[in-house]
């Protein structure tokens, strides 16, 4: 990472200190359908929270798990139903998966006279036909 800063600059009418920065910013924005591997961290009744090392807020709803998914209420975890039955397979914490991306939010946060104001923009993958 590299950081370049000038010498600050005290503006006479209100005193604050201003600087000059040049540095380099990487954001994380993953493409819709994009299928990423992530880190099972959390689970609950809604669904699972998945991790990718940098980035530790990643959703996936119940509705997107695979199906019959369900959510067993003792051992706290889901479990996967598959072929009528014949295997469980449960999603533990620690597990790694494949998720395909189908919705990204982002907030912006931007200053006002009145404060500050936070808007948040859902993209969400088209269903094919």
């Amino acid at each position: 990472v590299s950081l370049e800063r000038s010498e600050g600059l005290v503006f006479p009418l209100d005193g604050s200190a201003t600087y000059h920065a040049t540095f380099q910013q990487l954001v994380f924005r993953p493409f819709m359908g994009e299928i990423i591997v992530g880190t099972i961290v959390s689970s609950n009744a809604r669904g699972l929270v998945a991790s990718l090392d940098f980035f530790e807020d990643l959703e996936v709803p119940a509705k997107f798990l695979p199906q019959p998914a369900t959510y067993d209420e003792t051992s706290r975890l889901w479990c996967w139903r598959y072929e009528d039955d014949s295997e469980i397979l449960w999603m533990d914490i620690g597990l790694e998966m494949r998720i395909r991306v189908k919705s990204v939010n982002f907030t912006k946060v931007t200053a006002h006279k009145r404060g500050l104001q936070a808007t948040t923009t859902c993209t969400e993958a088209r269903d094919d036909p």
